[in-house]
């Protein structure tokens, strides 16, 4: 890295690491869909509270991931058997007070951020924080969740902090028909995609199916800072891959309702 082969970054904006889930198929999986692109892998974790991933990853807890630390904390660079790799982010998902998710990508690993509560802050001061620590902001679509109020204050947030370069939107493949695409993805701030793996076994060999595209490389001594000048400098990021169907959707969401129920 970088590779001549290699004409741009996969990144893949929205990716938890569930106890059922295989960090080795993961990593291969994403690999090979960005691969068959052209594009190196990027995969930004959103770790829920309580969850930790990244710390155990990049520690070298998985004996069959080779892990090669970089000068950013917030990345590194993952690889299986030699073939198979991916940058790897730090990264949270949190939830606001008004139930509204916001996603802080590329925070330091340990930043007081990371422990904060579910439903304890306001969520323009969870991106506020988040900006203010370096990481990327992120909005993201979930069913039923930018309807009514919520919806009016996702209008808020992006009228308040439009034009800082590090905050987006985000899209997953759960949206599917009947959920439109939202208004507010043509408006002042970019959409980054990314797969949100539901916890279910085997869900994450689908982490990569959606994903931002982005031109440029990747710095294997720092990652984390040439991804995120990355980001900063695209106005319109694209996404490459598909969203889910409908018949696909309500089975994964049945799937999962009987596996909290059990």
């Amino acid at each position: 890295m970088p590779d001549e082969s290699v004409a741009g970054v996969d990144i893949d904006a929205h990716v938890h690491v569930y106890e059922c889930f295989d960090p080795i198929a993961l990593v291969r999986h994403a690999s090979e869909r960005a691969r068959r692109r052209g594009n190196r892998p990027v995969l930004a974790l959103a770790e829920s509270h309580g969850y930790a991933a990244y710390e155990s990853i990049a520690g070298g807890s998985f004996p069959r991931l080779d892990v090669r630390r970089s000068e950013d904390p917030e990345s590194c660079v993952v690889s299986v058997g030699g073939h198979a790799e991916a940058v790897l982010l730090s990264g949270r998902q949190l939830v606001s007070t008004e139930r509204l998710e916001v996603l802080a990508l590329g925070l330091p690993p340990g930043h007081a951020l990371a422990g904060v509560p579910d439903g304890t802050r306001e969520a323009e001061r969870l991106l506020r924080e988040a900006l203010d620590a370096g990481a990327v902001g992120v909005l993201p679509w979930s069913v039923g969740k930018w309807l009514g109020r919520r919806g009016t204050l996702v209008e808020h947030l992006i009228s308040r902090l439009a034009g800082h370069p590090r905050l987006f939107l985000g899209d997953i493949p759960a949206r599917t028909w009947p959920w439109p695409r939202p208004r507010i993805f043509e408006g002042p701030v970019g959409v980054l995609c990314g797969t949100d793996p539901l916890p279910l076994a085997g869900a994450e060999r689908g982490v990569g199916r959606y994903v931002t595209v982005l031109d440029g490389e990747v710095d294997a001594r720092a990652p984390w800072t040439s991804i995120r000048a990355l980001l900063e400098g695209v106005e319109r990021p694209r996404c490459a891959g598909r969203r889910d169907g409908f018949l696909r959707g309500v089975v994964d969401q049945v799937r999962v309702r009987t596996v909290m129920r059990r």
